[in-house]
């Protein structure tokens, strides 16, 4: 509980609103008045409707050193206790951003959690996996390795849904190296991959940069890669692709059987194609929530041999990105977000 309540100190900041108890005390503000007058203080008081404000939520009216305030008084629950959130005037949708913050921080501390003590299984399972193979005992390896496909199972669609939700927190785009990204997951993707036997290959031009999160550019490169190599259980060639032209870059991923040909590349940049709406997923929505936020667009470019790929186009950023002394390490550890959501295409094809 402390937790989140010092979350909400932290979201409070940045509002005229305050948050008080379900008892109604004062608990924090970032109005230097409010926080000043009501500071430890039973607020009750102030309200001119008195005790009337507990009832239930609406529009009330606080008296101030300053002069009348008018409040919207919201019920606000946190682990079954409840809180109230006094939403100013002219702050209307300050509760519904406030929410969505806090639950995407406490959705993402609740996936960190959960990673925290599914990874103590996996990491053992690697041991048992490689000691079991060296004995040939092959069969009680591939029990253990689908064990290690249901943990990741379970991060998988949490780490998706946590990506989603802080498309609802404010972030102030900035320049990114789409180059620099995309040379990073080139990287993790191919060691990734190597042990399942499939090739990823790359074709990426140099000096692009767009305006975005290079956090949210890079989760949606991971759902750009997986709605691109559909069934996990069959190996697949990638092969990614990144030019610029005109006041646009285009990034795109194609997957291929091992046993296919890419089709002959072309030097166009694509032009908007929409992917059909009816191929829905969590991570094609991702990839929606990225190219509204960016003002990206997606497509799918069908070749002539009947092999499709699917891309985002961005357009071109003038500002420089800040230099970077060495790349970025795309993997952070052993279950870092591309290694969760890939590692069941590795697990699948191997075992």
């Amino acid at each position: 509980m402390n937790g989140e309540i010092e979350l909400l100190r932290k979201l409070m900041a940045g509002s005229d609103g305050f948050l008080a108890d379900g008892e109604m005390r004062f608990i924090c503000s970032g109005d230097e008045e409010l926080s000043a007058t009501l500071g430890g203080r039973d607020i009750l008081p102030f309200f001119a409707e008195g005790k009337d404000v507990l009832s239930a939520g609406g529009v009330f009216t606080m008296s101030l050193p300053s002069g009348a305030r008018t409040v919207r008084l919201r019920p606000f629950l946190i682990s079954g206790e409840c809180f109230f959130i006094g939403e100013p005037q002219g702050e209307e949708e300050f509760l519904a951003a406030l929410s969505s913050s806090f639950a995407a921080e406490t959705v993402g501390t609740f996936f960190a959690r959960i990673r925290h003590e599914i990874s103590s299984l996996l990491a053992a399972s690697d041991g048992i996996i490689h000691e079991l193979e060296k004995n040939d005992l092959y069969n009680q390896a591939r029990l253990v390795a689908m064990q290690r496909i249901n943990c990741l199972r379970i991060l998988k669609p949490i780490q998706a849904v946590t990506e989603l939700m802080r498309y609802s927190v404010h972030e102030e785009p900035s320049p990114v190296s789409l180059t620099a990204v995309l040379e990073d997951f080139y990287d993790e993707l191919r060691n990734t991959l190597r042990r399942a036997g499939c090739s990823v290959e790359a074709k990426i031009e140099n000096g692009v940069a767009v305006l975005a999160s290079e956090e949210r550019l890079k989760m949606a490169l991971i759902s750009l890669f997986l709605e691109a190599y559909g069934d996990p259980t069959v190996a697949r060639r990638t092969r990614i692709t990144l030019r610029s032209a005109e006041a646009f870059a285009a990034l795109t991923v194609m997957c291929i059987p091992t046993d296919g040909d890419f089709p002959t590349e072309t030097t166009d940049i694509p032009r908007f194609t929409p992917i059909p709406s009816d191929r829905e997923s969590i991570d094609r929505r991702i990839i929606a929530e990225f190219c509204r936020r960016y003002n990206a667009t997606e497509f799918e470019v069908r070749s002539a041999e009947g092999v499709h790929s699917l891309g985002i186009r961005l357009p071109l950023s003038s500002a420089v990105p800040e230099l970077r002394s060495q790349k970025t390490a795309y993997k952070a550890d052993t279950f870092s977000p591309i290694s969760i959501a890939i590692s069941e295409i590795d697990e699948r094809v191997r075992y």
